[in-house]
């Protein structure tokens, strides 16, 4: 699970009226929890984060893709097809580990290479 993991969240905080927190998942780029000036707005799921696609980068596409298939520079490309529906969803991000290109306390810089 990705919230269970803390070796895989990196927090970034803003500090000014009131304290900011974002807890950011290197799994996906996952927001996997929030808090403005002190009111919590997003809170982490309590169910296993790693099947779900909320708070997920959604990349190369945001939603389903017909077939598990799509073209890209002359080239068909097959992903896993994940529903009933013969579609897969929501990009290949969402379980993939990003790497940390830079890490502040009040931001961060997060990559992919998709090879």
């Amino acid at each position: 699970m990705r919230q269970s993991d803390p070796e895989q969240q990196l927090s970034i905080h803003h500090r000014g009226g009131g304290s900011s927190i974002a807890r950011i998942s290197r799994i996906g780029g996952a927001l996997e929890a929030l808090t403005l000036d002190g009111q919590q707005i997003i809170v982490e799921p309590e169910s296993d984060f790693s099947k779900v696609f909320f708070g997920s980068v959604l990349a190369p596409w945001p939603n389903r893709l017909d077939g598990g298939q799509f073209e890209h520079l002359g080239k068909v490309h097959s992903v896993g097809v994940l529903d009933g529906q013969n579609n897969a969803n929501h990009g290949l991000l969402y379980s993939e580990e990003l790497r940390v290109l830079e890490h502040k306390e009040n931001s961060l810089q997060l990559e992919y290479d998709f090879g």
